[in-house]
């Protein structure tokens, strides 16, 4: 499990002017605060000399994100410092934050894990163009994919449990293995015979009971097959990075085989507003005016950053994956 913290570009003017934007932290004086901005600010001017269209926002008085002009993920931040975990006071350095970045030296809940550090600022240059590097579109895949997993058996596991409830309320048995029980199988005989139950509010009871546990029954097999979608311009024209996921839950259950390391064996489809199915594209504008986070049954799930969609496949249709 990585504990890298993502950030998405979507910041305000505010931000994007990081070189006039006021900054005022507790516990920090005026003097070393400016002083430390200064060489934060000289050292992005530096490096921005060496990465090409490289753009900065401002995180705080100490450091800067950085991300490219048209990406939706920033690569990383840069900052200067003391970002030591020890209690000498003032152990200034320069320092790049990266996902690319695994420092053995720190544990991986900790922030430094992921940080490369040097009091030098043309070492400092190097490790940025060592481990800033965009988000390509597997890796966004991968951003969402657990709430995306989870959403997905979200109905069919509220159906299991009001079924799992229903039965231990009206029935007094084991819950989770109905069909073992001769009273389960007695009474649902007795209900589709005919006979009339003389306490009516009993037998309504138990019709709600069965029509519950069927439909969790009709529904716990179903499988969802998902694609990732992530929408950009490119040339004046929409263009769209295709992953097709497979399968990411059967019923109440997630496909746990569907991680990172999975997603990397899939393969990456390029399309544009002719060329992509109209049935995936109906489905875009559908959770495009939903908010982010949001999972429809059989349409998808509106991701986290700004123009990504995990599509739900429609089986009928040509470019599906049966996983």
């Amino acid at each position: 499990m990585s504990y890298i913290r993502h950030r998405s570009n979507d910041f305000t003017k505010e931000q994007l002017d990081y070189e006039n934007h006021s900054v005022h932290e507790e516990h920090v004086d005026n003097e070393s605060r400016d002083n430390r901005r200064k060489i934060l600010l000289r050292f992005a001017r530096s490096l921005a000399t060496q990465m090409r269209g490289i753009k900065f926002a401002h995180k705080d008085y100490r450091s800067l994100f950085v991300f490219m002009e048209g990406e939706l993920m920033c690569m990383g931040w840069i900052g200067y410092g003391d970002y030591q975990v020890t209690t000498t006071p003032d152990d200034l350095s320069y320092v790049v934050y990266s996902r690319h970045i695994d420092n053995q030296k720190y544990c991986v809940t900790s922030e430094q894990h992921y940080m490369k550090q040097s009091i030098n600022e043309s070492t400092a240059i190097k490790n940025c163009k060592k481990y800033l590097r965009n988000y390509n579109t597997i890796e966004m895949a991968d951003l969402d994919l657990g709430k995306v997993k989870a959403s997905a058996t979200e109905k069919v596991v509220k159906m299991m449990t009001d079924a799992e409830n229903e039965i231990s309320k009206v029935l007094e048995v084991n819950r989770y293995r109905p069909q073992n029980s001769p009273l389960f199988n007695t009474m649902r005989h007795v209900l589709n015979s005919g006979i009339e139950l003389p306490d009516k509010e009993f037998k309504d009871k138990l019709v709600n009971m069965f029509k519950v546990y069927d439909e969790y029954l009709a529904n716990k097999g179903n499988k969802v097959s998902m694609m990732y979608v992530k929408v950009y311009e490119r040339l004046g024209k929409r263009s769209f990075d295709v992953c097709e996921l497979g399968r990411v839950a059967t019923g109440a259950n997630e496909e746990r085989s569907l991680n990172y390391h999975a997603l990397k064996e899939k393969t990456l489809t390029k399309y544009d507003d002719d060329t992509l199915p109209e049935y995936v594209l109906g489905k875009i504008s559908v959770l495009s005016m939903l908010d982010k986070g949001t999972y429809v049954d059989d349409v998808g799930y509106r991701g986290s950053v700004d123009n990504t969609f995990y599509i739900v496949c429609d089986e009928n249709l040509r470019g599906v994956v049966d996983a």
